[in-house]
């Protein structure tokens, strides 16, 4: 089936979540955040850092994909972001000085703008945008992670696919939003067996929401996933 959405369409859907924080700056403060940050490539497979570190320094996606992750003491992980360029991470820390709540793996070769503590100081005394666009950042996340407890507590599995491949997704070479993850490491992210989400993705496929290829699934109907989701804030 011909996508019914694709284009310019998919690239706003795959914006309308995320929040750069360095697009939120002034001109003179984007300029100050390279001018302090020190550049870093990180290989696929390391940790930019790990759950509970202390480090106290900003990271900001150049290029490159990251999982974000949530362990247990009992050894168990949960995979629930999968986040790429334009993302700020370890932004907690770098306010509270406590642990970060997560670890950051690099799911391919990233290569990451780091920005210290003294660094971030100076910035945010001499550019008052800097707290804003922090905030506006963080709201964003909030507004996320609320999306993804109601959803676990209140929606099947179809409707949970549904949304966080909206928020996994990204436009590819033609412009139609994309989800480039083999089928067995998104079901890990749902905690189901590759065949119970196989099943699903083959119904979303039946009503031409998805096409599916090997290791890609494209989005065919974002506005018809967006509606089987639920999500206000993904329109």
């Amino acid at each position: 089936m011909t996508p019914r959405h694709g284009g310019r369409v998919g690239a706003q859907q795959a914006e309308a979540w995320r929040v750069d924080l360095f697009g939120l700056l002034t001109p003179a403060a984007q300029e100050d955040f390279v001018a302090r940050s020190v550049s870093r490539v990180v290989p696929a497979g390391a940790r930019l850092y790990t759950q509970e570190d202390r480090h106290r320094v900003m990271y900001r996606i150049v290029d490159g994909r990251v999982w974000l992750s949530y362990s247990r003491p009992d050894g168990k992980e949960l995979r629930y972001g999968l986040v790429g360029p334009g993302e700020c991470l370890g932004i907690s820390s770098l306010v509270d000085g406590r642990g970060l709540p997560q670890s950051a793996t690099a799911r391919t070769e990233v290569t990451v703008q780091v920005l210290n503590w003294d660094a971030f100081a100076q910035l945010r005394r001499k550019h008052s945008c800097v707290d804003d666009a922090i905030m506006g950042s963080m709201l964003r996340d909030i507004r996320i992670l609320i999306g993804f407890l109601a959803e676990a507590s209140l929606d099947g599995l179809p409707a949970r696919v549904a949304r966080r491949m909206l928020l996994l997704s990204a436009p590819d070479r033609d412009g139609v939003l994309a989800v480039d993850l083999p089928q067995a490491e998104l079901a890990a992210v749902f905690g189901v067996s590759r065949q119970s989400l196989n099943k699903v993705l083959k119904g979303f496929e039946a009503q031409g929401l998805v096409r599916l290829s090997y290791g890609v699934i494209r989005l065919a109907d974002p506005p018809g996933l967006r509606a089987l989701a639920g999500s206000a804030e993904l329109s």
